[in-house]
């Protein structure tokens, strides 16, 4: 895993600074954000986040069998214990909503057609996002002001997704699956999110996924507050067999059964530190 702080859009409005916490096991991070922004309007800042590493990126999305994701987080202002930020908790929730926090908590996942291309930033054509937290109203997936009619929702376990999709202003074409609810801890395979996208939203199979990062979009605070990931793991699956096996494979890309009549999930609601190095590929930058 990478930690990155990622602050590509910061500004003198405020700051972040990421911190990793101790020794984890090899292919489990934990790490927290401090961080304020006040500039208006709310955009966002900076995307701490820890990026996967693994041997199968890129990866073809129809060579893909499973994605299987598990977390642990906490949310809220940096007074709160980390017990106490809980953003399910009336508390936290109140403080959040009373102080017109904007933040969302997501999964990221960047594709293209060529798989170099697919693990460069800013050349990747497509992105693919699972929202399991969203704060405030800057915090709006793209296609918000053309919702689909009806709403395309799919259900993973026993948790409703939303569909929202359309085009950034750079030409990136963006899918966002947004729980329909606040999931502060989960452990999900989120390939049938990616197979629906294939089977039933003309998405080609033949794209490569070559970025896969779980973190934090922050908009705005007035005040200091904690994004914290106490346990996070992911790990990618291929349907292709093992170099020089003899075996066929068995399984194919899975794909998320539509919900009909379902919940409509989550309706979007309408500078301290610099660079630091770790160890075990853990880097932290400012840039």
């Amino acid at each position: 895993m990478t930690v990155n702080n990622n602050a590509w859009n910061q500004d003198d409005s405020g700051g972040i600074c990421t911190f990793v916490c101790g020794a984890s096991p090899r292919d489990v991070v934990s790490f927290f954000s401090l961080w304020n922004w006040t500039s208006s309007p709310p955009a966002v800042h900076a995307y701490p986040n820890a990026e996967l590493r693994s041997d199968l990126l890129p990866l073809r999305l129809g060579d893909l069998l499973s994605l299987q994701v598990s977390a642990s987080w906490a949310f809220g202002p940096a007074t709160l214990s980390e017990d106490a930020r809980n953003p399910n908790s009336p508390e936290d929730s109140t403080y959040i909503q009373s102080n017109n926090v904007q933040a969302n908590v997501v999964l990221d996942i960047f594709a293209d057609e060529d798989a170099e291309r697919s693990r460069t930033p800013s050349e990747q054509k497509y992105e693919f996002m699972v929202w399991v937290g969203q704060f405030g109203a800057a915090a709006q997936p793209v296609g918000i002001l053309t919702p689909r009619e009806p709403p395309v929702v799919v259900r993973v376990d026993k948790t409703d997704f939303t569909l929202w999709n359309g085009t950034k202003s750079t030409g990136q074409y963006v899918y966002s699956w947004l729980a329909n609810e606040t999931l502060t801890n989960f452990d999900m395979d989120f390939a049938p999110l990616l197979g629906f996208l294939v089977k039933e939203e003309g998405v080609s199979e033949s794209l490569y996924m070559g970025t896969i990062q779980f973190g934090h979009e922050t908009f705005l605070a007035a005040s200091q507050m904690n994004f914290s990931i106490s346990s996070y793991a992911a790990n990618v699956q291929s349907i292709v067999a093992e170099p020089n096996s003899t075996l066929a494979p068995t399984a194919s890309l899975p794909v998320a059964t539509s919900v009909s009549g379902a919940s409509k999930g989550v309706r979007p609601r309408v500078g301290w530190c610099g660079t630091l190095w770790l160890s075990i590929v853990l880097f932290l930058t400012g840039t």
